[in-house]
């Protein structure tokens, strides 16, 4: 949701202009794999996950601070600068909008977290898991993110602790939120140097389109090989799951985390045990799952009765 114009008002500097290039700008980071999974490991060391119903304003809280930075940093943005000329400074006031987007107001925004885990990650604070894990993805490919790269880094953090499936569904806007402090963050520290250097070499083009390209991609290709129980029913003893179109196999996704849920088992066990009733019985993953007309009382009865064996 953008701020209203008593806000951050824009008009003023929204006459035509030539809009930023594109051609050149980086869209994988100079950053190795090596590198990515240092990171990635020393980001699950560090994380410690709060107890659940504990600082639950926490994403509310942050998603206010930033959008009172935009709010603040904006004036200084527009200042002295003129639509005839592209600079660093236009390009982050031709993009305000887009900034907005990023951080929603109300229950929107901070509501999207409101049943994930949170954590604790110094000198951040508390904050929903996934925002620190988006966070510190983009710090490490310095702001610059691709599909390859975040596939990379979230292997390597899930090899610590799988995130549940809402965590990967919410994994885009907490890179949008990640994406924006980091934008905010850069341009706290170029403004401060008091030298902003030439167009062509803004330090704001290349983040500023890796946001453009998070609001343009298809995200459900990208997410769902990070979904780690997602190889668990791929194994599916006839195939079903699979050759499915990959709506319906987000349905089923969707029953995994809920029968865990309810079963006081993980999202990854529960696929698991599906799994291994499916291969015992030469039957669909999916009847195991009790999809075809069974109650969740009889879902997680079975999931009981297996672990309790």
């Amino acid at each position: 949701m953008a701020l209203s114009s008593e806000d951050t008002h824009v008009s003023s500097l929204t006459a035509p202009v030539q809009e930023t290039p594109t051609v050149g700008l980086p869209e994988e980071p100079s950053v190795t794999e090596a590198e990515l999974r240092f990171a990635a490991d020393a980001l699950a060391r560090t994380l410690r996950l709060e107890a659940p119903g504990q600082h639950s304003d926490a994403a509310a809280q942050y998603l206010d601070g930033l959008r009172a930075r935009l709010k603040a940093a904006t004036p200084m943005w527009k200042q002295g600068t003129s639509t005839t000329e592209l600079t660093p400074k236009l390009e982050l006031v031709e993009s305000v909008r887009m900034f907005e987007s990023a951080a929603p107001k109300g229950d929107s925004g901070a509501g999207m977290y409101r049943d994930v885990p949170l954590a604790a990650l110094p000198p951040a604070g508390n904050l929903p898991q996934v925002i620190h894990i988006a966070g510190s993805y983009l710090a490490a490919a310095d702001g610059i993110w691709s599909r390859a790269s975040l596939a990379i880094f979230m292997d390597q953090v899930q090899k610590h602790e799988p995130l549940l499936l809402r965590e990967i569904q919410l994994l885009p806007d907490a890179l949008k939120v990640a994406q924006l402090e980091f934008i905010l963050n850069r341009a706290d520290k170029v403004f401060a140097s008091g030298e902003m250097p030439p167009i062509e070499r803004s330090p704001f083009s290349a983040p500023i389109h890796s946001l453009r390209r998070m609001n343009q991609i298809e995200w459900r290709e990208v997410l769902e090989p990070l979904i780690v129980f997602d190889a668990a029913l791929r194994q599916d003893p006839v195939g079903a799951y699979a050759a499915m179109e990959e709506e319906t196999r987000a349905s089923y996704r969707v029953r995994v985390a809920e029968l865990a849920r309810h079963s006081d088992t993980s999202e990854l066990q529960t696929a698991q045990v599906a799994l291994e009733l499916a291969q015992a019985a030469s039957e669909s993953i999916m009847a195991m799952l009790g999809w075809r007309g069974a109650s969740r009382t009889s879902a997680t009865t079975w999931l009981r009765m297996a672990f309790a064996n």
